[in-house]
């Protein structure tokens, strides 16, 4: 469901967390792993703020592809 959200366009933990009602706890080790495993990275806020945002790789993308035939 991550995968889903940042292809559909949620960068933010904040925006990840509300949309799927996850703890902060479980949702924070899952971003890691799908950083770890390159499916997301993790990039300055487009905004210019101090913030991170985390954005589909092109590893990502294809795996969200795949997994959505």
């Amino acid at each position: 469901m991550i995968v889903r959200n940042a292809f559909s366009g949620q960068r933010r933990f904040g925006e990840f967390q509300k949309s799927l009602g996850m703890a902060k706890n479980i949702l924070t080790v899952r971003l890691r792993k799908l950083v770890g495993c390159g499916i997301l990275e993790i990039v300055p806020a487009s905004d210019g703020s101090a913030y991170q945002e985390y954005v589909l790789t092109k590893k990502g993308r294809a795996f969200f592809m795949c997994w959505r035939r």
